[in-house]
């Protein structure tokens, strides 16, 4: 079976609180997609213990932080501590990492800090609709 190009601009995008992911079925259709080339990235990680099995044995390319992690994260040394981890585990099996809900830039100083990949958050731009965007 060939990849197709445009696979390749697909993310799945599975929130870690969705029971979706206990189903085999749904397992097994998530490695057909990834062989044609789509990516996964696991939502709310970091939010539950359900989340960090989850970021195991679905092998992620991208996890993203739950913005309850990174709100004040730069006043709490624990948060830190929990996202430095995570960040670990994720470069050392190749996954990116993305830092949702970033409003300050208390906040994106300690993920930079921390080598987060990726932020997004209204300090970096808002929501927009659909046609606006380029």
């Amino acid at each position: 079976m060939g990849s197709p190009d445009g696979y390749t601009k697909i993310i799945l995008e599975v929130t870690e609180h969705s029971r979706i992911l206990d189903y085999p079925e749904f397992r097994n259709a998530v490695q057909v997609i990834r062989k044609m080339g789509a990516r996964l990235a696991i939502d709310d990680a970091g939010s539950g213990y359900a989340s960090l099995q989850h970021v195991i044995e679905l092998d992620a390319d991208i996890i993203k932080l739950d913005l309850n992690l990174i709100r004040n994260i730069h006043c709490d040394y624990k948060k830190q501590a929990l996202a430095a981890a995570l960040v670990s585990y994720a470069h050392r099996v190749k996954a990116q990492v993305v830092a949702e809900g970033v409003e300050s830039q208390e906040e994106f100083s300690v993920l930079k800090d921390l080598k987060i990949d990726k932020v997004q958050g209204y300090l970096i731009g808002k929501p927009e609709p659909w046609p606006s965007v380029s």
